[in-house]
C-alpha cells in the first residue's frame, strides 16, 4: 500500500492544520518533521532534541484519486 496522497498534519506549536502532499518514496514522518508550518513557518527538525514536540501530528489523510476518462472527478 502506498503512503501518497494528502495528509493533513496539525502543527506542534501553533496548532495551525496544514496539507501536505506526500508523492514517490517520500516519507509521512520524514515530513512530519520537515515540513514548514504555513501559519508560524515552525518545522519541528528544527525543534531541540529535548523537546517533546519533535513532528507535527498526523490528523488526517486522503488518496488522490486519478481523473476519469472524461477529465471530471468521479
Amino acid at each position: 500500500m502506498s503512503d501518497s496522497g494528502i495528509w493533513k498534519l496539525k502543527c506542534s506549536q501553533c496548532g495551525h492544520v496544514f496539507e501536505v502532499e506526500l508523492v514517490g518514496s517520500d516519507s509521512i514522518v520524514e515530513l512530519s518533521r520537515t515540513s514548514k508550518c504555513p501559519g508560524c513557518q515552525h518545522a519541528p527538525v528544527l525543534a531541540p532534541l529535548e523537546n517533546k514536540e519533535v513532528f507535527h501530528r498526523i490528523v488526517g489523510f486522503h488518496a488522490k484519486q486519478p481523473l476519469a476518462g472524461n477529465g471530471r472527478q468521479p
